[in-house]
């Protein structure tokens, strides 16, 4: 599955995931995030990996849920919900990673 996790999940790698008060627990899962190095809109499948500037490790926090396939965005979407790093591999394009 792929999930999106928007800017607002991103957290450091060792800081602190916010607990919702309305979240008695976590789902934590490990994902592998890919590192978009430039701007891409409609990128055809064969020149897609020419788009990755890099790869790394994240942890995929979500309040639990019984939905695997569309669960709702509250979720999986959650301020903080995305630790990333602590590194960022570089892929063989040579694109830099967007900050």
């Amino acid at each position: 599955m792929l999930y999106i996790k928007p800017r607002n999940t991103h957290r450091a790698d060792g800081a602190v995931v916010p607990v919702p008060d309305d979240a008695p627990e976590l789902e934590i899962g490990a994902a592998l995030g890919l590192v978009i190095g430039r701007t891409a809109c409609r990128v055809a499948p064969a020149d897609a990996q020419s788009y990755l500037a890099g790869y790394t490790v994240l942890i995929d926090v979500s309040v639990p849920h019984s939905v695997f396939y569309r669960p709702s965005i509250r979720f999986k979407a959650r301020d903080g919900f995305c630790p990333i790093g602590p590194a960022v591999t570089a892929c063989r394009s040579g694109l830099t990673p967007m900050t």
